[in-house]
């Protein structure tokens, strides 16, 4: 029971003043504790985005990385698809040449043929 203002009855005078004291050395003591566990909260915060900084240093470099790789592969996809255009080209171009003779040799065998015809009737 508090009575006095909170002191009890027996506890007057220096043992009052002493309570008193040792109740500030008391929450002294306390929040220097939680000022303590506040820092290695804060340490432990900072270490943890410290470690995820990295990580994601990481995984960027990763990404960098295989978006070379990608690129590369690219390049050389296109490249060989200019080829194979180029060969295509080519080769209609070759197609229609063959062509074109094709039609002439026709044309002269027709021409021979209707020769030999007019030959072999005379």
């Amino acid at each position: 029971m508090r009575w006095l203002g909170g002191y009890r009855p027996s506890r007057l005078g220096e043992d009052a003043v002493s309570d008193r004291d040792a109740g500030v050395r008391h929450k002294r003591w306390l929040l220097g504790g939680i000022g303590v566990l506040v820092l290695f909260a804060l340490a432990a915060y900072g270490f943890g985005m410290q470690k995820a900084s990295r990580n994601l240093e990481q995984q960027l470099a990763d990404n960098q990385a295989e978006s070379r790789r990608a690129v590369e592969e690219l390049s050389v996809a296109r490249l060989a698809l200019d080829v194979e255009r180029a060969t295509r080209l080519e080769l209609e171009r070759q197609l229609a040449d063959i062509n074109d003779q094709l039609k002439k040799r026709k044309a002269e065998l027709e021409f021979l043929k209707s020769r030999g015809a007019e030959t072999v009737r005379q």
